[in-house]
């Protein structure tokens, strides 16, 4: 018996979700490091319920996820109801895109805004747009990070360690280019593979 084959916004889907849980693990590592191991003072609460969020939407996207692998298992011949489905899996797509670009620049402004050297992730999220996402939505992806960029300008709390030390910005600028170089490459090059098999 063959297998249902499983369309594209499907894995998608299924690597958005992955790269949720990634970028809260490393969320959270930075928050301990930062506050225990560097011992500069962050709004610790205000972080984790915007962690609590993002728990909360990879939660629904998990059900969503169940829900239409059971629909496409039970009309796989219906090619409307597939068309219709692909739809909506790309429009949530964009969706948690954006999400993700949001609750990134939340977190980075409650912890120094642009002066933040993580703010070197917010490219992750528009290489995945561009992998994930058909290019017209790729666009409001580009549009999201430019508007949060500005906001964080803005609108941050200031760390006073990071105004204060250029050093410890150098180095985290560092770690942050490594480690955003390091998920790009790692995450596009799965999703293309997966998309590929």
């Amino acid at each position: 018996m063959h297998s249902v084959p499983r369309p594209r916004s499907e894995i998608n889907l299924h690597w958005l979700i992955h790269l949720r849980w990634t970028a809260i693990l490393g969320q959270l590592t930075t928050f301990l490091v930062v506050r225990f191991g560097l011992q500069i003072e962050i709004p610790i609460a205000a972080l984790l319920a915007v962690i609590g969020v993002e728990i909360g939407t990879i939660l629904a996207l998990l059900e969503i996820q169940r829900r239409e692998v059971r629909r496409r298992l039970r009309t796989s011949a219906d090619a409307g109801a597939e068309r219709r489905s692909d739809a909506r899996l790309r429009a949530l797509q964009l969706g948690v895109t954006l999400l993700d670009i949001v609750l990134l620049a939340a977190l980075l402004s409650l912890t120094g805004g642009t002066s933040n050297p993580f703010c070197a992730f917010l490219v992750v999220h528009v290489a995945l747009a561009a992998v994930l996402l058909p290019m017209r939505h790729s666009i409001f992806a580009i549009a999201t990070v430019g508007l949060a960029v500005l906001a964080l300008r803005l609108v941050h709390t200031d760390i006073p360690a990071l105004e204060e030390s250029s050093a410890l910005r150098g180095w985290g600028m560092v770690v942050a280019i490594a480690l955003t170089s390091m998920l790009t490459v790692f995450f596009v090059s799965r999703v293309v593979s997966a998309v590929v098999r």
